[in-house]
């Protein structure tokens, strides 16, 4: 039982080595550098969709950022799809300049939000390009123009992101802290590598056509953002990591705010995992992605 227990244990120990030493090799890219995208030969129209269930109090931060853009405000529509919502943020929304698109009361996660709000943009509206946002987040004045360039080069794009809050708490200090991690030794060293960006969390953009070719958005778990990330990375496609478009992400003040977050979390990547994983190897094995589809399987 003894020999079981430490050949269990060998085998695991020369795994954990094998992750680290991976991500450590990809992660020395990040000091590559890498030339800028030309400029795009067109100006993409815009929807701007914003999830919100009870977001009174936050949803004009976003709203307002995105008015501030150096981008043709004409190119650009802002929807914020209420969902479920006990307070007045339908209201707010409409008051700080933006849309509504309107879902049934069946819808009980982001996912089934985004769901039906891509069914009614892919049928009814003339848009080239749609970015995906929580309604406590904000964006830096570059964020579109910037997007822009990015999407007449990939069909994803995802978004540098910071906490918004840094300041307020150690936690959310520590928030601050990971997502430069990301930045840099996830998304700029795979950037370098000609890798994909990990289109995890918010702030991110798609081309109309890749949305049209997957259907919509159509996704199940808890963690939408991880299960779309792999859905692309199976069927190869790249996703551009956009150091020069900012986004500001809100993070919870307490530990425990942020332990009940990280629960959920984890609960929606082991969801995916599960249903995601056949087809990421299938993806590896038949040579569709091999890069992306290995890569997702380490990350998620």
């Amino acid at each position: 039982m003894e020999d079981i227990l430490f050949l269990i244990y060998r085998v695991f120990s020369v795994i954990t080595a094998l992750y680290g030493a991976c991500f450590a090799v990809i992660s020395l890219f990040l000091f590559r550098r890498q030339k800028s995208l030309p400029e795009a030969g067109q100006q993409l129209r815009f929807a701007v969709l914003i999830p919100a269930r009870n977001e009174e109090a936050c949803i004009a931060g976003i709203i307002e950022s995105l008015k501030k853009q150096d981008y043709p405000q004409e190119l650009v529509d802002i929807y914020v799809i209420p969902n479920n919502c006990t307070d007045h943020t339908a209201d707010a929304a409409l008051q700080a300049g933006a849309d509504l698109l309107c879902v049934s009361s069946s819808v009980r996660s982001k996912g089934q939000a985004l769901h039906e709000a891509f069914y009614q943009l892919l049928h009814n509206g003339s848009h080239d390009a749609y970015c995906v946002f929580d309604a406590d987040n904000e964006v830096d004045p570059h964020f579109l123009a910037e997007m822009n360039r990015a999407l007449a080069h990939a069909r994803a794009a995802k978004s540098r992101i910071f906490a918004k809050n840094p300041h307020e708490s150690w936690v959310c200090a520590c928030y601050d802290v990971f997502f430069c991690n990301a930045n840099l030794l996830l998304n700029r060293a795979r950037r370098n590598l000609g890798g994909t960006a990990h289109l995890i969390g918010t702030g991110f953009a798609v081309r109309r056509d890749l949305m049209e070719e997957l259907n919509g958005w159509n996704t199940d778990t808890l963690t939408e953002d991880a299960e779309f990330y792999a859905k692309l990375c199976a069927r190869g496609e790249q996703i551009a990591f956009v150091p020069t478009a900012i986004t500001y992400d809100e993070e919870p003040l307490s530990f425990r705010q942020s332990l009940t977050q990280r629960r959920r979390w984890m609960s929606g990547i082991i969801e995916v995992t599960q249903m995601e994983a056949p087809q990421l190897l299938h993806s590896i094995l038949t040579g569709i992605g091999r890069w992306y589809a290995a890569d997702c399987l380490l990350q998620l």
